[in-house]
């Protein structure tokens, strides 16, 4: 069984999930913020125990992707990822699935980095939550979820595209 756990840096999660949560409405910086700070504290453990899963009961080898890499290098990781699963793909056609499926496709025309509160694709781009997190927010943050991020390699500077991950055995959760 081939299987590709996509990963994102936890914090840009937690941003996305805020804006997602309050995309009916029309929130006030205030509400983004205690939206952030809850997520925050919640954030974690539903997102160790998914990888956790696939680890320890399916155990299994998988392929873990950084979103972050991914959208750096689009094309070698959607190449890297089809080659692991056993595909063997023409060149062009992944470079159509790639702009048929681009945040500018997905998101009506918008460049990333324009912003859309409402819409599902709300901005397109790595590293929001720095826009959000103050260095205490950040600093906090990475204390408590130090574990996964450094699973997850998801601080700046590190890391390869894509790593093979033997199952690996975790301490249980909490």
């Amino acid at each position: 069984m081939n299987v590709i756990v996509l990963v994102r840096d936890l914090r840009d999660i937690c941003v996305s999930a805020a804006f997602f949560q309050l995309k009916d409405q029309d929130p006030t910086q205030d509400q983004i913020m205690a939206k952030i700070h809850e997520l925050i504290e919640q954030g974690g453990a539903q997102l160790y125990y998914n990888e956790s899963y696939i680890q320890n009961y399916l155990n299994v080898k998988h392929l873990r992707v950084r979103f972050e890499d991914m959208i750096q290098d689009t094309f070698s990781t959607v190449n890297k990822v089809l080659l692991n699963l056993g595909y063997i793909a023409d060149k062009n056609m992944i470079r159509q699935a790639i702009q048929q499926n681009s945040f500018n496709v997905l998101s009506e025309g918008r460049s990333p980095g324009e912003e859309n509160k409402t819409h599902h694709f709300r901005k397109g781009i790595v590293g929001d939550w720095k826009n959000y997190f103050t260095p205490e927010m950040n600093e906090y943050f990475c204390n408590k979820h130090k574990e996964i991020m450094n699973l997850w390699s998801c601080n700046e500077g590190e890391s390869p595209s894509l790593l093979e991950c033997p199952p690996l055995q975790y301490p249980a959760l909490p």
